[in-house]
This record gives C-alpha cells, structure tokens and sequence, in this order.
C-alpha cells in the first residue's frame, strides 16, 4: 500500500513539475505557425537568451531551463538545463519529449533516447548539489517551439558510523658509532598511526650491558596514556658507552587495545690506537743501496684522520728511492697518509745510501688530527767499499748482413780499489765475431772513479733483437750487468681486402684494404691501386686517392715497422651478380703484393601498407570504404603477400573486393595470399564496412608474406557518433 502512495505522490508531482515549469506542456502538438523569411539580414548579433523559471519536486529538486530567444531554420542552437537538489535526493531523472519540428543533435551528458522522449539518468544528488545538461537542436521548420522538461526524484536519508583501529609504531633512534666512555642519547618516538584512540599506552626501554643509565637501571619505563590518531610522543634516553663492541638497546611500546610494538638501534663503541714499525739494516757499505722499512696500523676501531708520518735522517743518508709518495724537506721525508681506516695497516720502504761511514740513525714519528703522537728509531753501521759499474751501447737497428759496434765501459763508483777486474760478453745468436761467441777482457786493479772502454765490433747475421748482455766482476765488488739491444732488420708486407660476401643491390657494400709492414724497416713511396670491375661504382674512399675511370691510386709516403695503413671503400652496383675488386701495393724496397675480393650483389623486396577510409566520419548505420594498398618497394619479388583485417566493435565489414579472393568471417576479413608481388608492382584491396556502435573505430590490418614471417600491422581510425 505505501509502494501505491509512493507511486500516485511521483506521478502527481511530476503533473506539478509540468505545468508549473512548462506551461506549454500541454500543447506539445500545438501547430507551428510560419513566418515569411526576410529578404536580407543585418550582421549578426548577440541573441538574447529566454530561460524558464524555475520549479521544484516537493521541495527536492529544481530545474531551471533556458534556450535563445530566436533560432535560424537548419542552424543548429544550444539550450540549457540547470537541475539542483534543494535536498539529498536519490534516482534523479529529467525527461523530455523531442518536439515533432526539432532535431535532437546531441546533448553533454549523453541522454537515453526512448522512442521520441531523451532522458538524463542523474542518480543520486547531494543537497545544493547542481548538475548541469547542455542539447543542441537543430530546427526543421519556422513557428514557435516548446521543449518541456519532467523530473522525477526520490528523498534520500543518510546515516553513517566512523569505525577506526589503533595502530602503533615506534622508531629507536641512536647514532651509529660512539667512543669509549663517550655520553650518548638515544631517541625514542611512539605513534599512533590508526584511526582510533590507543588507550593506555607504556613505552619501556631496556638498557643493555655495555651501557650505562644516570639512575643504575637496566629497564625505563615511561607512561604515555592515551594516544591520540596521528598523535606521537618522543622520549630521548642520554647513556654512556662502557664497552668495547657492538650495543643494542630495544625499546617496547604497549597498549591496551593497539597490542605490542618494538625497535632497536645498535652502536657499535669503539677505541681509537695506532702502532708504528721502522727497520733499518745493522750494518751497510758506504755508496751501496739499503731499505728502510716502517709501518702504520690502526689498531683501534675507528678511522684516524690526517695521519703523518716524518722521517729525519742523518746528513750522511740519502734517499734513492721510495715505493709511497711522499715530500722530501732537507734531511726530512714526509709522508701524508690521511685517513686510516679501523684495523688499516699501511707500510713503505725507502732505498737510502750512505755517503760517509759511521752509525747512522733514524727517526720516525707519527701525528694525527685525534691528539695520537707515536715515535720510532733505528741506526745502521756503514763502512767503505768499492763498486763496480758498467755500461754498454749499441746502434738501435742494423739491416741483416751489416757490420757495427758494442761499447763497454767499466768504472768504480765505489769508495775503495777494485781488485782483478775482468769483463765477460757472451754475444748472442743474431751476431758474430771472429773470436768467438764468449768474449771475455782482464782490466786488472781499478782504483776509485777509474774507468776503463773496450771496444767490441760484430757482423749481423740474423734477424730479431739480439740483447747483448756483459758482464763486470772483481774479487772484493759485487758483479754488475749491462745490457745493449740491437734489432737486425729485413723489410716484409702483407697486403689484405676485405668485403662482404653479399649485399644488396642499391645498397653501398664497404670494402677494406689493410696494408701491413710486417718487416723490421719502414717501406717508403708505397703505391697503392685498386681496380674494380665496370658493374661497381666508387661511392666513397678514404685518403683522397686519384680516382680515373675504374682505378683509384693512393700515394703513401712511408710505413713504419709492424704498422698498417688501413683504407675503407664504399662501392655500390645496380646489377645482381658477382662483381670483384682487385687490389695492388708495391713500394721503393721492392715490396709488391697482389690481392682481390668478390661480393655477390642481390636484389631485396621491400613492402609499403597503406590503409585509408573513403568515409569518416560516421553515424550510426552509415557505411565507409577501407582502401588497403601494398606496394613492392624494393629490387627483388617477395611472396605469399597476404592481407587480414580486423574489426574493431564499432564497425562491421559488409563487402570485400581485390587483387586476391576475400572472405568475411566474423569480425575478420582474410583475403587470399598474393603469389608473387613483383618489384614496384602495387596490390589493391578494399572493404566496404557499417557503422554499428559508436566510438573511436579502429581497424587493424596485418600483413604478413615469405619475407614478413612476423606480420606489420597498420591502424585506421574511423569517428563513429
């Protein structure tokens, strides 16, 4: 019973909402009235805009229309529709009927066509809520034309619950590394991130062995209450790190109905110490190399930064040579290490010489930007002796069969007499001497700063490096090496082409010429030509060569042992077959090498899709036409072109045509394979379609054939309203 009050309150309403909005609503078959057109117009002007006045659905909704005041036979105008709930309303609806003298183009929102009546589906509306209509229409005769708006509505009653849950979250946090009865403090944070209160809430820390609280306990407790949504609370806990190693301290965050929440953070407590090395030799011969060693590591466990470490020696000590960078200051070496990382050890050694005899020490020590200072030393005896030291040149290079020189020279360095000197020369295989190969000279006695020359000449009889090596010794000086290296020489040249092995007709085939000195001379005025056949052209070519007809010559004034000249050619041919180049290179010492290289050239297909639409676009029922065209761009045939076409739901294929038999089947269209596709030859292939739903139509086309195994795909889109 109360649905059949419900139903007879619409209707009655809907009979008020009529004929108090519209008051032609009663005379939508009223009979138009023309007028005469007027000859001639005036500019255009501004219409004025008639608008209703406005009504409202048992105080739920209000609809307000306005549409201009004239409007012009077959142009189309826009009236307007502003509905507003003065109340929350639910199944909101406004309907219309189209009047027999308009045209219903479209309207924003789309409305529902039923029969000749449109209605807008608004749903539900918040109280003051405003949806706005827009329809165009398009007038078909003269007269005056009524268009009358109904709405229907129903009151909408609303009630609503907040239902939240607590959540809490704590974070711990604390800093990473600390020193050895260093104060630190430690942040706790506690949060509620829920949507309802947490009630109750305890946070308790728990101090772990290693560190110290003021008050002595190992657990804190801190009494937060309740939380809040979104609410926090942060404690900081200051502690004192007691012990060497890694800390962890938990803290607990409780509620009485958020449930239990904990994190940690850890630092790791460290000791900062360094230890030095430094080493010396106990003993050492005045001009004779020793080492000095030393050595930092960091013993502690954390970084030391700015370290430096200063060496002074004695005024008789020198430093030859040192394996760590370091800045030499008058008798003093310095070595920056900068930073030093937890358990780092770094260590140099230094060559150092003496100039007198006597014992000589050594001081190292070591600062650093902590406040750690460390000190170090060392002395070594040095005592007088004599050294040996030899020499030996030679010429660089020597051609194979030619005659030349070693020069040896012996000298003491040393600081007293060298006894029984004597020089050994063991020659090597690539030269000769009349003596022999095992050369050997006495000097005798060979006083402080005394030199001796020996002359040695030899023939080249084989090529390669021959490493001379002699050898000087005396019965109170170590033995001394000196070593001259010779290069015998002949001259040598490889000539290679390189080219593809197929390439495409049209297409430009890179060719590459290498020239390699293989010898152990430079070859000079080297010549280079290279000669192709006459279905090749020169497309490009590297070094600016002199091009005449089919030849083109490069003039290389030199090439160096074990170098290469390397040349690139670009050719191109427009006839299929094999087609050669061939390529010479001689220079002034007799080099002469001969090379060729053959590519075959092929033609290759290249296939254009090309899809269009006669008609776009379309409304509903009306049909287009999709040209499909494949043309053969390349140089060689392909095969088994085949066309398939896809419809999309918009749109519906009706009739097809073309070079191959087509077939509808469903939304697709298969035509047969096309056997043969010549070059430059053109395929053609249509389908005649039907709008069917409106949308943005998109037909998919695929084409597939020997040479396309994975098919291309083209789109045409088609506006379907």
């Amino acid at each position: 019973m109360k649905k059949i009050s419900l139903l007879i309150f619409i209707l009655a309403l809907a009979v008020v909402f009529t004929t108090s909005c519209c008051p032609a609503a009663r005379h939508e078959e009223k009979p138009v009235v023309k007028k005469q057109a007027p000859v001639e117009k005036a500019a255009k002007v501004e219409e004025p805009v008639f608008s209703g006045q406005g009504c409202d659905v048992c105080s739920l909704i209000k609809v307000v229309a306005s549409a201009p005041k004239e409007a012009v036979i077959g142009q189309t105008y826009q009236s307007d529709v502003d509905v507003t709930a003065l109340q929350h309303a639910g199944e909101v609806k406004l309907i219309t009927r189209i009047p027999p003298n308009l045209k219903y183009v479209k309207s924003e929102p789309p409305a529902t066509v039923e029969g000749n009546k449109l209605v807008w589906d608004l749903g539900s509306m918040n109280k003051d809520q405003v949806k706005k209509i827009q329809v165009w229409w398009t007038p078909e005769q003269e007269g005056k034309h009524w268009i009358c708006y109904v709405a229907m509505a129903f009151p909408r009653y609303c009630v609503d619950t907040l239902v939240g849950k607590p959540m809490l979250a704590i974070s711990k946090q604390g800093p990473a590394t600390a020193n050895l009865n260093q104060e630190i403090t430690y942040t706790v944070v506690v949060q509620n991130k829920g949507t309802a209160v947490a009630r109750g809430v305890v946070v308790t820390d728990q101090i772990p062995e290693g560190l110290v609280h003021a008050s002595g306990k190992n657990t804190l407790t801190f009494e937060v209450g309740d939380l809040a949504p979104n609410a926090s609370k942060s404690f900081n806990v200051p502690v004192k790190a007691m012990v060497r190693g890694n800390v962890c301290n938990v803290a607990f965050a409780r509620s009485s109905n958020a449930g239990e929440v904990s994190d940690k953070a850890c630092t790791q407590i460290m000791k900062k110490d360094v230890v030095v090395s430094l080493n010396c030799p106990q003993n050492g011969l005045v001009g004779t190399r020793s080492n000095v060693n030393f050595g930092v590591q960091n013993t502690g466990d954390t970084s030391l930064t700015k370290v430096v470490v200063e060496l002074e020696y004695p005024a008789a000590v020198k430093v030859l040579q040192s394996d760590c960078t370091t800045n030499v200051m008058g008798n003093k070496v310095v070595w920056n290490i900068g930073e030093l990382k937890a358990g780092a050890q770094v260590n140099c050694n230094q060559a150092v010489v003496a100039d007198s005899e006597g014992n000589h020490c050594v001081k190292l020590t070591l600062t650093c930007a902590e406040g750690i200072t460390q000190t170090a030393n060392c002395c070594t005896l040095w005592k007088g002796v004599p050294k040996l030291e030899i020499t030996k040149t030679a010429p660089p290079t020597a051609k194979l069969d030619s005659e030349f020189t070693y020069n040896i020279v012996v000298k003491n360095v040393g600081t007293g007499v060298a006894k029984n000197v004597k020089v050994v020369d063991p020659l090597p295989s690539q030269v000769s001497h009349p003596r022999g190969a095992e050369l050997q000279y006495t000097i005798g006695d060979l006083n402080p700063n005394d030199s001796r020359t020996i002359q040695i000449p030899v023939k080249a009889v084989n090529t390669g490096e021959a490493n001379n090596c002699a050898k000087a010794m005396a019965d109170n000086a170590e033995p001394v090496q000196a070593c001259a290296k010779t290069v015998i020489q002949k001259q040598s040249a490889q000539l290679a082409l390189n080219c593809s092995e197929e390439m495409f007709v049209g297409k430009r085939g890179a060719n590459r010429i290498v020239l390699t000195n293989t010898g152990d001379i430079a070859l000079t005025n080297v010549v280079i030509t290279a000669m192709w056949s006459s279905q090749l052209t020169l497309v490009a070519a590297e070094g600016n060569p002199n091009v005449a007809g089919n030849q083109a010559v490069w003039n290389v004034a030199s090439l160096a042992p074990r170098t290469e000249k390397v040349i690139s050619v670009e050719v191109m041919s427009k006839f299929a077959g094999k087609h050669c180049m061939q390529v010479s290179a001689v220079s002034a010492e007799g080099i002469n090498e001969k090379v060729e290289c053959c590519t075959l050239w092929k033609g290759f297909p290249a296939l254009l899709l090309e899809v269009i639409d006669t008609e776009d676009p379309l409304l509903m029922n009306e049909e287009t036409t999709y040209v499909i065209e494949v043309t053969n761009q390349g140089t060689a045939l392909d095969r088994q072109v085949q066309i398939v076409a896809i419809f999309p739901a918009e749109t519906n294929p009706v009739q097809v045509a073309g070079d191959t038999q087509g077939s509808i089947q469903g939304k697709r269209v298969v035509f047969a394979p096309y056997p043969v596709l010549e070059p430059k030859q053109k395929i053609k292939f249509t389908i005649r379609a039907r709008a069917a739903s409106k949308g943005d139509s998109r037909l998919t086309v695929e084409m597939s054939s020997e040479l396309l195994q994975k098919p291309v795909k083209e789109e045409e889109s088609t506006q379907v309203y």
